[in-house]
């Protein structure tokens, strides 16, 4: 789970130590009580996409972009 701190620089801070805009992805831990809702996390706008999937499908190159774009390349 993300820990949600009440000072949002705070978990921007975090994000960006992490390199979370090229690391970090999202699962939700469904269908657990305690899972993460996508629409309740609190990111900043310049990662989210990359969180919510973008990361993935760069990671697991063979997945077709559901943009309906072609393939991402291996880097």
């Amino acid at each position: 789970p993300l820990e949600q701190p009440d000072n949002n620089k705070h978990l921007a801070a975090m994000l960006e130590a992490i390199y979370a805009d090229e690391t970090l992805m999202f699962a939700s831990d469904f269908p657990h009580w305690d899972f993460d809702d996508i629409e309740k996390l609190n990111l900043p706008r310049a990662i989210r996409d990359n969180v919510h999937g973008l990361t993935a499908l760069k990671t697991y190159n063979r997945i077709p972009d559901p943009r309906g774009e072609n393939q991402l390349a291996a880097e």
